[in-house]
């Protein structure tokens, strides 16, 4: 499953983790710590684009 830290106004998608379980996505989340001010987090990529600078996180086995 997936987790992508979005730029609210540009739908430009900064971060894209991949993960087991929603608990191991949600811990990296929180360890990314961007501002909720500016970065929302969702699950479904709809409408959302990725770039050059879109880092890619996996945690698949990371938090056992």
């Amino acid at each position: 499953m997936q987790a992508y830290i979005y730029h609210v106004e540009t739908g430009q998608i900064a971060v894209v983790i991949t993960g087991d379980n929603n608990a191991d996505i949600q811990r990296e989340v929180e360890y990314q710590n961007y501002d909720t001010d500016v970065y929302g987090v969702t699950y479904n990529r709809h409408g959302l684009h990725t770039t050059y600078d879109t880092d890619y996180v996996d945690v698949c086995g990371s938090y056992e």
